[in-house]
């Protein structure tokens, strides 16, 4: 899902890691950080397209939402 993915990177970048060590363990933090609820929606999310791809035979179907 690509919200959590650039609303993750974006929060991981915000504190300048200096290290390669200190970016894994931001990233490992930031991770931790993702509440429950935001992840349960975003499964959801992904459930709901996977069906709608179904639908659409593997064509485009961005204009069914």
């Amino acid at each position: 899902e690509y919200y959590l993915w650039r609303k993750l990177k974006v929060s991981v970048y915000a504190n300048n890691s200096h290290t390669i060590n200190e970016l894994k363990n931001n990233i490992r933090h930031k991770i931790q950080e993702i509440q429950a609820e935001k992840l349960c929606r975003v499964i959801v999310n992904v459930f709901k397209r996977c069906k709608m791809c179904q639908v659409a035979e593997g064509r485009n179907f961005e204009y069914l939402f």
